[in-house]
């Protein structure tokens, strides 16, 4: 077959390919399912300062609730990654105790967390039937359901540290919505970011049962608590969330922001 029997792969299905590999298509479907189910300000390839090194650095998306007085803002911080390969939540039943859990909920400033503590509590969990109680009680202001897990790998082939930086990337990027807002030119307050991961591919959950042996099951999504101290971040819940499940995450995040909003203006009012 000469130069000119050979078919040339059109542009379009070329760059739809290199789109599919670098997960641009899974960064716009989760900015409009957010877009389409809450009222809040959505942005996408946001540009912040590493906290750290002081490079220019991009984050997928920022979904923000703010309120018009700018008194107090709730952020989601959203890496969006495409894998082929299976990415693996190792959990324990006793991954929440001895935890600094209220610091674990979210990246707060510090009139945020002082008005969350106020309501929650502070105390550390010395048993997973106490730590089980203080997160209901705490429930309608953070976004934590699923398996908890301590370390998340990518399994099979392929890059193994991508798990690893996506959470670094959604952890950096809440961070730095504490010290400049993505929505407005002042930072509230009274203010609070979430960091999550979502993955356009399998999540698996590896644990132990009863018996010692090794059980492996699909989920939709899961909490890794990130142990890594980041600078001045605590260790941190970063939610992992497939695509299938992001319609169920986002339901529970925006009940958890409008809670939050709600406490933190009151908080505003009578202190």
């Amino acid at each position: 077959m000469n130069d000119k029997q050979t078919k040339q792969v059109p542009v379009s299905q070329a760059v739809r390919k290199w789109l599919d590999e670098q997960g641009y298509p899974l960064e716009m479907k989760v900015a409009a399912k957010l877009r389409a189910s809450t009222q809040w300000q959505v942005r996408q390839a946001w540009h912040y300062s590493d906290f750290e090194s002081g490079d220019s650095r991009e984050i997928d998306i920022i979904a923000t609730l703010g309120e018009p007085a700018n008194k107090a803002a709730v952020h989601f911080a959203f890496e969006c990654k495409a894998s082929k390969n299976p990415w693996v939540l190792f959990t324990s039943d006793d991954r929440v105790t001895h935890i600094y859990w209220t610091r674990a909920y979210g990246i707060w400033s510090r009139a945020a967390w002082e008005a969350f503590v106020d309501e929650a509590g502070e105390e550390v969990p010395e048993s997973a039937q106490e730590a089980e109680e203080r997160a209901g009680a705490a429930g309608p202001y953070v976004s934590w359901t699923g398996p908890n897990g301590y370390a998340l790998a990518q399994a099979c082939k392929g890059n193994s540290d991508a798990p690893y930086a996506a959470v670094l990337s959604a952890l950096k990027a809440a961070r730095s919505c504490l010290g400049v807002a993505p929505h407005v030119a002042e930072v509230p307050a009274r203010t609070v970011a979430h960091p999550v991961v979502v993955i356009q591919g399998p999540l698996v959950e590896c644990k132990l049962d009863s018996a010692g042996e090794v059980v492996v099951e699909s989920i939709k999504r899961g909490c890794l608590y990130f142990q890594q101290r980041v600078a001045d971040i605590m260790p941190q819940y970063v939610s992992i969330v497939t695509f299938d499940g992001l319609d169920e995450f986002i339901a529970e995040a925006k009940e958890a922001a409008d809670k939050t909003h709600d406490l933190f203006a009151l908080r505003f009012t009578t202190k």
